[in-house]
């Protein structure tokens, strides 16, 4: 062991100190300063659980060389070894440099073995609890680097001290974050199976990914990484964990659990690569339908068409088909062409006739007839508008992200990544199975970025995605799914109050929206917590002597939402060319609630769908469930969510409200600048 000056200065400003004196072993430079053509990222982690056996060296040997690792981390390799014949037994190539963390006695200890021909070390931060930090540049593309090999220590209190030492070594750090290894910790308690779930540890756990601005991406292969040899105790123990700037610049990268061979742990393999989704689909506005010589244009099309240059006798039926489906575009574009002028000049024609009116009727000469006239054009006009606010210039409704056909030119016009039960926090709705949190939606959009600059080219969707409108609506679930949720919020609220868990939500929730703006997002509607007290659930779980909507659920929705201002505000301001929008639907859905039947409701505390309680609240809407006669009359679908007919209310109100609605600007307002 030898102790290591600082190798370069700039680096080392980035990064505070953690111990007085940094202690590391680190390996010679063994590469022959050779770049590779390579454009991916692999990495490798595995706990080899004592690797002093050939199999065992032969088993890593093969995992770097059959899957092409640039980097692999080796934790509880129980060695003392540091010789230079060793090293190589493990990588086995000449071309890797390497940092050792020797065991202690027979336990622990880690190595970390990267392809120096890609990364050139500047820095390594070796300390006694449980980790190495490797400091670098990605050669190739000019990328700083920080990857961290973790080995945790059982004990909760030792993990709190790892954690925090993470935290602080990530946060300032400016460049690109990995952290991959044995963790010795769970997110959730389905992800043990016959071994003790420690609550407060997994909560820990799940805060300082959080608060480090990770993300735990996805892992195929299998469920879980560590089965004793019994297989009667399982766990995912093992992790590799990314910031935004990975997932910025591989967007489509892969994280697969391998085959366990010759330890109780399964090698984890993280793969980069791109997508081609082939050709550019062509788009239909549900719109179009509700223009009466539509329907005509497309049959005259279809029907007209023939084959260029010879009879249809010659085609086969799949040519023919092609050859018709390319004749409809090319009139459907030319016929929404010829409309839109024409619409257009319709409008200019409305308007003027409008102004000689209006003056007529100011000098008191507007005769009978003329202000019937004056009326009818009133309404064209409004006709016209409420077609336009239809689609905005999208389809009727974004796709959503996972969906099959959400591929090509389809992302150019928008795609929705919301999820059933996801929240702010990761670990909200964790019993909901496959809900994705604001951190994952948030990796997804980064891949469609990806996708729009390959179909288009980086200033064009750095344009597109400048002009384009991002909505994001998160909260609710992280109190309705999480910090309210019985049984385990009673003992959660007791440890945590309000105050403390929005202020988590908050300094969550900002270093996502700061993430989506550096993604290159700038006119962003963030939509404030509803009355969540008002909801037929919420009524049956905390009822009211008086009948009204549940008090404690709604003063924490008025908490979140007074800090989620703030916060809007404080962004616009630091963030260069932004605009946050605070949509206040808490504000719409009370006057809802409050002045139903002036809405056209005539039952507001009780869900459409739903099975037991005084507000139908206690079970979710399921097939045998009782449905209502008319749906229409209902403020509430089911136990959780308004109608159809609310959610238009809510959604003139956001496009073309006023500031007691939505702020600093409406939806349209934003639209346009």
């Amino acid at each position: 062991m030898r102790r290591i000056h600082k190798e370069c200065d700039d680096t080392n400003q980035n990064i505070p100190k953690l111990v007085h004196q940094i202690v590391a072993f680190q390996g010679p430079t063994l590469c022959p300063g050779v770049l590779s053509s390579q454009e991916s990222m692999i990495i490798g982690s595995i706990n080899i659980n004592g690797v002093g056996t050939t199999p065992k060296k032969e088993w890593v040997r093969d995992l770097c060389r059959e899957n092409h690792l640039n980097f692999i981390g080796i934790q509880e390799f129980k060695t003392n070894k540091e010789d230079l014949d060793f090293i190589l037994s493990l990588w086995g190539k000449n071309n890797c440099d390497f940092a050792v963390k020797k065991s202690c006695g027979s336990s622990g200890g880690i190595i970390a073995l990267w392809d120096c021909s890609l990364f050139q070390k500047h820095n390594i931060i070796n300390n006694e609890d449980g980790f190495i930090a490797i400091i670098s540049d990605w050669i190739k593309f000019g990328i700083e680097c920080l990857m961290i090999v973790v080995y945790a220590p059982q004990d909760v209190n030792k993990k709190i001290l790892l954690w925090n030492q993470l935290n602080h070594l990530i946060v300032n750090f400016h460049g690109m974050s990995t952290v991959l290894g044995d963790f010795n910790e769970v997110h959730h308690e389905h992800e043990r199976l016959g071994t003790l779930f420690c609550k407060r540890g997994a909560a820990l756990f799940n805060g300082f990914i959080n608060n480090s601005g990770l993300i735990d991406l996805p892992m195929g292969g299998k469920k879980f990484t560590r089965m004793n040899k019994f297989g009667t105790k399982l766990s995912k123990v093992d992790r590799i964990l990314v910031s935004h700037h990975f997932t910025s610049n591989w967007p489509n990268a892969q994280l697969t659990a391998l085959l366990r061979k010759h330890s109780d742990h399964c090698p984890l393999v993280l793969k980069t690569h791109s997508t081609d989704f082939g050709p550019i689909p062509f788009k239909f506005f549900n719109s179009w339908l509700l223009d009466e010589d539509f329907p005509s244009i497309v049959s005259s099309s279809w029907y007209n068409h023939h084959a260029p240059n010879s009879s249809y006798q010659n085609h086969h039926p799949s040519t023919i088909l092609k050859s018709k489906l390319q004749s409809l575009k090319k009139h459907i574009r030319d016929w929404h062409a010829s409309v839109s002028f024409k619409e257009h000049g319709k409008i200019s024609e409305f308007k003027a006739k409008i102004s000689v009116f209006d003056t007529k009727a100011e000098h008191g000469t507007l005769g009978e007839h003329e202000m019937f006239e004056h009326l009818d054009l009133l309404k064209k006009i409004e006709d016209s508008e409420h077609l336009k606010r239809q689609t905005l210039g999208l389809k009727n409704f974004i796709p959503p992200y996972l969906a099959p056909t959400t591929v090509g030119s389809v992302i150019l016009h928008g795609v929705n990544y919301a999820s059933g039960a996801g929240g702010i926090l990761n670990e909200t709705g964790a019993n909901y199975y496959g809900r994705i949190p604001m951190d994952l939606q948030l990796h997804s959009f980064a891949k469609t970025k990806d996708d729009i600059i390959s179909l288009i080219g980086k200033p064009a969707a750095n344009k597109l995605l400048a002009n384009a409108l991002f909505s994001a609506t998160m909260g609710s679930n992280d109190f309705v799914n999480n910090y309210i949720l019985p049984p385990a919020s009673n003992h959660t609220r007791k440890l945590m109050p309000p105050k403390i868990f929005i202020g988590i939500l908050i300094s969550t929730y900002r270093r996502q929206l700061k993430t989506l703006y550096g993604m290159g997002a700038r006119k962003i509607v963030v939509t404030n917590i509803p009355p969540m007290g008002c909801c037929p659930y919420l009524r049956d779980l905390y009822p009211s002597p008086d009948q009204e909507c549940a008090a404690f659920p709604n003063n924490l929705a008025q908490l979140f939402n007074r800090r989620l201002r703030r916060l809007l505000i404080e962004l616009t301001r630091k963030l260069k060319g932004s605009t946050f929008v605070y949509a206040d639907v808490y504000n719409i859905v009370q006057d809802i609630v409050k002045n139903y039947k002036s809405h056209g409701f005539e039952v507001a505390d009780v869900s459409c769908c739903g099975t037991f309680g005084k507000h139908s609240g206690v079970v979710p809407c399921v097939p045998n469930s009782k449905v209502c006669p008319d749906r229409s009359k209902y403020l509430f679908w089911d136990p959780y969510h308004v109608t159809e007919n609310a959610y238009k209310i809510i959604a003139k109100r956001l496009m073309d409200g006023d500031s007691k609605d939505i702020s600093p600007m409406n939806i349209r307002a934003l639209s346009k600048i």
